[in-house]
C-alpha cells in the first residue's frame, strides 16, 4: 500500500507517549518524516529512537510549549533540515480535576499556560514557514469536553473550549492562505495523560467507569482527518452524543449534567465507583 505521507514533515508536541506517541507512529507508517518534541527527554528519545528503528527519520527536540524559544527551536529543527512544514500537531497538554474551591490560582494559571498558550506558541512558530509555502496543516488536539462544561473538571473544560473558538477562528484566517486547520476532540483516551493531572488529589469521576478508546485510535483519526481535510473530528460515540444535547438541549444538559454530579458526589462519599457520564444519566 502506497504510504500517504511519503517524504512529508510533521512535528508533533507533547510526543513523548500517549496520544503525541501514537500520532507520531500513525504517521511514520504512512512514510513521514518526524520531529518530536516534549519535556521529558528520555522518553522522547525513546519515541524518536522507535520510529527510525521502523526505518523513517526522526528527530527528538525536548520543548516546553510554554516557552516560545523552544517551540520555535522544535519548528526550525524540521524547516532547517527538510526545508518544508506539512503538518503540525499541537497535542501537548495537562489535566485538571478539582470543583472550584479546590482549584488554585497556580493550577489554573499553569493549565491555561500549557493547553492554550502552548497551543499558541505552537501555532505561532510554524505560521512563517507554512505562509512562505502557501501549505500546511494545524493540527489542535482538543477534548469532547471543550463542548460541555462539567463538575470538577471545569477548568480543564474552559482550556479546551478556547481552543475550540481558537480553532474555529484560524480555520477561516488561514484558509485564504492555503492553511487547512483541523479541531480533534478525542474522549477518555488510555494513556498516562491522568496520572500526571493536576488536582491529584481529588477524584477524578470520568476514569471510574468509563471505557477508554486507544491512543493509537486517535493517532489513526488524526491522520485521517488531515488526509481528509475535515474541520473537526470528534471523537467516540459518547461524546458526539454530549456535543449534539448540549448544543440543542442544554437546559436538558443542564439537569442531567447536575443530577450525574450529586449522585457522584454521593457515592464518592460512601467510597463507591462513580457513574461513568453525565451524557447516559437520566
Amino acid at each position: 500500500m502506497a504510504q500517504r505521507f511519503q517524504r512529508k514533515v510533521v512535528v508533533i508536541t507533547g510526543a513523548s507517549s500517549g496520544i503525541g506517541r501514537a500520532t507520531a507512529r500513525a504517521f511514520a507508517r504512512e512514510g513521514a518524516r518526524l520531529v518530536l518534541g516534549a519535556r521529558n527527554t528520555e522518553q522522547l528519545e525513546e519515541a524518536a529512537a522507535s520510529m527510525r528503528h521502523g526505518g523513517r527519520e526522526a528527530r527528538a527536540v525536548p520543548c516546553n510549549v510554554v516557552v516560545p524559544q523552544q517551540v520555535e527551536r522544535l519548528v526550525d529543527a524540521a524547516v532547517s533540515r527538510w526545508d518544508r512544514l506539512d503538518v503540525v500537531v499541537a497535542n501537548a497538554g495537562v489535566g485538571l480535576t478539582a470543583t472550584v474551591t479546590e482549584t488554585s490560582r497556580s493550577d489554573f494559571r499553569h493549565l491555561l499556560d500549557v493547553n492554550v498558550m502552548g497551543v499558541f506558541n505552537t501555532v505561532q512558530a510554524a505560521l512563517p514557514k507554512m505562509i512562505a509555502q502557501r501549505s500546511g496543516t494545524l493540527v489542535v488536539v482538543s477534548s469532547v469536553l471543550g463542548y460541555r462544561g462539567i463538575p470538577r473538571y471545569g477548568a480543564y473544560c474552559a482550556s479546551k473550549a478556547a481552543l475550540n473558538a481558537l480553532a474555529d477562528a484560524w480555520r477561516a484566517e488561514l484558509a485564504p492562505q492555503g492553511i487547512h486547520v483541523l479541531l480533534v476532540a478525542p474522549g477518555l483516551t488510555d494513556t498516562p495523560f491522568s496520572e500526571r493531572r493536576l488536582g491529584k488529589q481529588a477524584p477524578e469521576p470520568m476514569r471510574a467507569r468509563v471505557k477508554a478508546m486507544s491512543a493509537d485510535d486517535v493517532g489513526e483519526a488524526i491522520v485521517e482527518g488531515v488526509l481528509k481535510r475535515k474541520a473537526r473530528v470528534t471523537l467516540t460515540s459518547a461524546g458526539r452524543f454530549l456535543a449534539c444535547l448540549a448544543r440543542h438541549a442544554p437546559s436538558i444538559t443542564d439537569r442531567s449534567v447536575a443530577h450525574w454530579h450529586a449522585r457522584n458526589e454521593e457515592m464518592l462519599s460512601r467510597g463507591a465507583a462513580p457513574d461513568a457520564t453525565p451524557a447516559t444519566t437520566p
